[in-house]
């Protein structure tokens, strides 16, 4: 894994993420279009909209790594503790803490039996060039090899409809016009990877929070092979 280009590679291969396989199914945002009429409509100068979004997004986009990262924090540590009972490790900050502390009260609530869970788990085909870091591979079976794919989301708005326009997909899968649509095909790639090592995706959940945790069942894409398109 290369951390300045965040790339992988394998038998010196670029892989190609789960990210950029289902880039050429969804519409993607022209801001080059739009930034012109913003700035006749709004009368600010396009240089200071285009900032002002690069910085919204980028914003979003830190807001949400951070909240992943806490969760993979929490993963990992949260059952090392020393002698005299206390945890070894601990989110200091107080409003992560409560984000996470909801997570964990939240799935804990749901019942979902599992033997592991493996967070930032890196699925590959390496056959295909293909590879994708999933947020959460929950093994159900090992010996059978079933599996759950949990994703988490950190924003609004998740399924508004008509807020993403999918591209080349057959009409029967029936995507869902929104974020969740979008998940269905992310953890698409995931779960067509897993099938290449005998692996049954179970489930598929999407974990969203805005201002509190919301579940969603994301849509499976059944026979839709999407690393074949």
């Amino acid at each position: 894994f290369n951390e300045l280009s965040h790339t992988y590679v394998y038998n010196n291969n670029v892989l190609t993420g789960a990210t950029t396989e289902i880039k050429k199914f969804i519409e993607q945002f022209d801001s080059d279009t739009i930034i012109p009429r913003c700035e006749t409509s709004w009368g600010i100068s396009a240089k200071k909209i285009r900032s002002a979004w690069n910085l919204g997004r980028d914003l979003a986009a830190n807001f949400g790594s951070g909240i992943h990262k806490a969760l993979e924090f929490e993963d990992l540590y949260r059952n090392h503790y020393k002698k005299n009972g206390d945890r070894c490790f601990n989110i200091k900050h107080p409003i992560i803490k409560k984000i996470v502390n909801e997570f964990f009260e939240f799935y804990d609530s749901l019942g979902f039996e599992y033997e592991e869970i493996i967070p930032e788990a890196l699925i590959s085909y390496v056959d295909n060039g293909t590879c994708a870091l999933a947020d959460r591979v929950v093994i159900i079976d090992s010996v059978n090899k079933l599996v759950a794919l949990e994703d988490y989301k950190v924003n609004v708005d998740f399924d508004k409809e008509d807020s993403v326009k999918f591209l080349n997909l057959p009409k029967e899968l029936n995507l869902p016009s929104s974020k969740l649509g979008k998940l269905a095909l992310q953890l698409g790639v995931q779960e067509a990877m897993l099938k290449q090592s005998g692996w049954t995706v179970v489930r598929r959940t999407g974990f969203v929070y805005s201002d509190k945790w919301e579940q969603y069942d994301v849509p499976s894409l059944g026979d839709f092979n999407i690393l074949k398109q």
